[in-house]
């Protein structure tokens, strides 16, 4: 056991509700009998000590080898003072336990003694070895300190060799003895309070009895409601039980009544026969050998016809001096169903993981597969054997460039950052290549990044898709750029959504000028008479409206030069999914063909004149008519146009 040194009471600063030291819980001349009963016992040595002041209220069972030799140098007690230091330093938290290894080369193991919250003592266990002593060190180490060697390796002899797990085990369970009698003892003063308290009000003697009852009241209480079962009992080899809180027979699924006889225990709690003297058969040896580390039965089952098996952990510790043990029991039948269930859930995981559409990979942090899916074995060639550790930035499963890219996005992910949807292209066994869009999230345990999941989804057919809308938009584009008619698309306001090269061309724009333009107020606004055109009597805002098409072939359009033009137009509404959405606007100018009509039908207007003039010509008049004729049939085919 290491040296420890008393310090200032001025750094006795964690007190349990501001007042209450590790002295004033604890009973500690009966917790030290205790004690040195378990170190007499078991051979563990045992320092309970103030905490922060680190004073000495406990040390029992302390070796030779520490007493007589290592504090009695100061070279030594100074190492000893060192490793202290650091032990003690590094208890942060309730229920931690922490080994260490003294630089004279013995090891003890520490824990925090915390009520309330409050770091109020530490236990310490130790001056053992994890592993057989290393002769010829301590020869040097007893000729280095000046020792007698022979007498020094007659004290290291002495220290136990344990293993760091049952090093841990009984700090552990010393620590929640310590505990439980330091809780015990902090419920006993707030008990004794109350009663001050109450002394102004009653009687002092009946005050007295009171606080007796109701400290009798709430202690027993408070064993009752323990989770756990706790009774006092021998073992030699019949039980009689001294004590049982209300927990330890309802947890043994049986009453008081039938463990009040002696050696009633087995035949009340086990019903099965055969299991019945299994278990008292190995109960028996175990208790009978004094090994703490044999008198803890888990995982035991408890039957009743009719009803669900129940499983409980048992322990028994003994009392020393006393052929008696306390006997405690907790049931666990919610944590293996947890655990089942959880199994459970795991196989469910397993399939719905198998059975996705998409392919799912995780990866560890260094981008090696951990798992994979079904789907991705059968799309890309690889078994899941195959993959298993290879790494995904260096396996040839992807191709060079998509390498780079995850390997940026699985750095920035690392990192704490979110990524974007991503695309690469994945290697398939066969060396033939797919194109995959990836979402990758990370998995997180304990508040750290454990590893990365990925979620792949073959684009190989939207990939398709988007090419052929692309080439079916550039022949369309095409189509519309070729086109000798004016083609315009509005919006559902009447604003430009496209204009063809014809169009922009005839009104006098360039193409880019017009998007986003009101059509109306732009080239639509003014009649041929010179009066305002009104929105609401436009045919092109009409078929916006009633979803009709509407053929126009007595209008005119403005240019940006301030001059118009006759035109013919249809407009055709554009719908999406039933709603009208804008209209498209055809049109051509018809000025030359208007021009050749004036011209013909004045032709003929003179025509007609010279016949009326000329009746007596009848060779001449034939000659007229059949040009008359002709000149009619020319301007039908302009009409047509």
């Amino acid at each position: 056991m290491r040296v420890f040194y008393r310090m200032s009471n001025a750094d006795k600063i964690n007190l349990v509700d501001e007042k209450y030291s590790i002295g004033d819980l604890v009973d500690l001349e009966e917790l030290r009998k205790i004690f040195e009963s378990f170190s007499l016992a078991t051979g563990f040595t045992i320092g309970f000590l103030e905490h922060p002041s680190l004073e000495i209220l406990i040390a029992t069972g302390w070796r030779d080898i520490c007493t007589k030799f290592h504090r009695l140098c100061p070279e030594s007690l100074n190492r000893c003072l060192e490793s202290n230091t650091k032990l003690i330093s590094q208890l942060k938290k309730a229920g931690q336990l922490v080994i260490e290894e003294c630089e004279n080369g013995l090891v003890d193991c520490a824990t925090p003694i915390i009520i309330k919250g409050k770091h109020i003592a530490t236990l310490a266990t130790g001056q053992v070895l994890l592993e057989k002593p290393d002769i010829e060190r301590f020869k040097k180490q007893a000729q280095a300190y000046g020792f007698d060697i022979e007498k020094y390796l007659v004290a290291m002899n002495e220290v136990l060799v344990v293993s760091p797990k049952k090093l841990k085990r009984v700090t552990s369970f010393l620590s929640e003895i310590a505990i439980l009698i330091a809780e015990l003892g902090l419920i006993n003063l707030e008990i004794k309070e109350q009663s001050v308290n109450l002394e102004k009000a009653i009687d002092e003697r009946k005050q007295f009895e009171d606080v007796l009852q109701e400290r009798e009241t709430f202690i027993r209480t408070v064993l009752d409601n323990l989770p756990v079962g706790i009774a006092v009992n021998s073992v030699d080899p019949s039980i009689q039980f001294e004590y049982m809180n209300d927990n330890f027979p309802k947890l043994y699924h049986t009453t008081r009544e039938a463990l009040s006889n002696k050696d009633a225990f087995w035949e009340a709690v086990y019903e099965d026969s055969a299991y019945r003297e299994k278990i008292r058969k190995q109960v028996l040896e175990d208790c009978a050998s004094g090994d703490p580390t044999r008198m803890h039965w888990n995982d035991v089952p408890i039957t009743r016809q009719g009803e669900k098996t129940a499983f409980i952990d048992a322990q028994n510790i003994s009392i020393p001096h006393r052929q008696l043990m306390i006997s405690m029991v907790w049931d666990v039948t919610t944590r293996n169903h947890m655990e089942e269930a959880l199994r459970a859930s795991e196989e469910k995981f397993r399939h719905l993981f198998d059975q996705a559409a998409d392919l799912i990979v995780i990866l560890d942090l260094q981008g090696n597969f951990m798992d994979l899916n079904r789907i991705f074995e059968e799309e890309s060639g690889w078994s899941r054997t195959e993959m298993i550790g290879k790494n995904v930035l260096t396996g040839g499963i992807v191709t060079e460039e998509s390498s780079r890219h995850i390997s940026f996005y699985l750095n920035q992910l690392i990192k704490g950052k979110e990524i974007p949807i991503f695309e690469i292209e994945g290697v398939r066994k066969d060396g033939g290549t797919v194109p995959y869009e990836i979402r990758a999230t990370t998995i997180r345990k304990d508040g750290k990044t454990v590893a990365i999941q990925a979620i792949l989804r073959n684009i190989t057919e939207r990939k398709q898709a988007i090419e052929a809308v692309e080439t079916l938009r550039k022949q369309n584009l095409q189509i519309l750029q070729s086109a000798g008619e004016g083609i315009l698309g509005l919006d559902k306001e009447g604003k430009h959504m496209f204009i063809n090269p014809s169009a922009a061309k005839i009104l006098g724009y360039k193409p880019d000028e017009l998007i986003g333009m009101y059509s109306h107020k732009t080239w639509h606004h003014t009649k041929l008479n010179g009066t305002l055109y009104p929105e609401n009597e436009c045919p092109i805002y009409e078929s916006i409206k009633d979803g009709a098409v509407h053929t126009v072939t007595d209008e005119i359009f403005w240019k940006k030069d301030g001059t118009s033009f006759p035109v013919e137009y249809t407009t055709n509404p554009i719908q999406e999914n039933g709603t009208i959405i804008g209209a498209v606007v055809t049109f051509k100018d018809v000025t030359e063909r208007r021009q050749m009509e004036e011209e013909i039908q004045k032709r003929i207007a003179d025509l007609e004149d010279f016949y009326s003039m000329a009746v007596g010509r009848e060779l001449r008049m034939k000659e007229l008519k059949e040009e008359m004729r002709e000149l009619k049939e020319e301007l039908e085919k302009y009409k047509s146009k």
